[in-house]
């Protein structure tokens, strides 16, 4: 974990002594906003109960706000609302879907690089951290009772009861922080399409096997 979080600091630093030697004289700061939307996939990656999750839709919306260094270098931040969580079938008579909400702020660094008038590719990298503010937990259990002599199930005798409980009250710590980096092309300086990683590392389980949020998201954006 300290050789990453080092490993992270140099790379930025490379990048500012870079910009700065090719940059003679940086045009002024200046500020920027957008408006954000992304989807993909979040699961939980962790040990015991959690190493054999499945991923499950994921959404979220927000605004950015950008602060130019630079003309190549970028400080980004925002609030976003993000759904994370996953799925989990431990038997066939057992379901667990799991959805957790959260607000988050990332603080990233991105450097730009201008492929043609209109087109620009960003890579941004940092932290976030996350506060989870609702969610839900959906276990549905089966019972089947089976034939004694063809060991198969019997008909008509399947009965479903469905549990919903509070996640953040019932098994999972409300406080995420992690890494996050992501790829966008901006086309005409004002859209935006781009893909995002995010690797959890706290653990969000409050029991006794560790779990660690994992999302990637394609993102859609207006920068005004």
């Amino acid at each position: 974990m300290k050789h990453f979080i080092s490993t992270c600091i140099l790379a930025i630093g490379t990048l500012f002594m870079a910009n700065a030697q090719e940059e003679a004289a940086p045009t002024p700061n200046r500020f920027g906003f957008g408006v954000r939307m992304g989807f993909g996939l979040s699961t939980l990656s962790g040990e015991g109960y959690f190493d054999d999750t499945d991923p499950i839709f994921n959404l979220n919306v927000g605004a950015a706000v950008m602060y130019g260094l630079s003309p190549k270098v970028d400080l980004e931040t925002g609030l976003y609302y993000t759904k994370k969580g996953f799925y989990a079938e431990p038997s066939p008579d057992y379901e667990v879907t799991c959805n957790l909400y959260y607000l988050e702020i990332p603080v990233m660094v991105g450097y730009k690089w201008e492929v043609s008038d209109p087109l620009k590719i960003n890579f941004m990298a940092g932290p976030y951290m996350a506060y989870g503010v609702n969610g839900k937990t959906k276990t549905k259990l089966s019972n089947v009772v089976y034939n004694t002599t063809t060991n198969e199930p019997a008909e008509n005798n399947e009965s479903e009861k469905t549990i919903n409980t509070d996640s953040f009250e019932d098994g999972f710590n409300r406080f995420d922080s992690g890494v996050k980096a992501s790829i966008n092309f901006t086309i005409k300086k004002d859209f935006l399409l781009g893909v995002t990683y995010e690797h959890g590392f706290a653990n969000v389980s409050d029991t006794k096997d560790d779990a660690f949020n994992r999302t990637v998201a394609l993102t859609l954006g207006f920068n005004f």
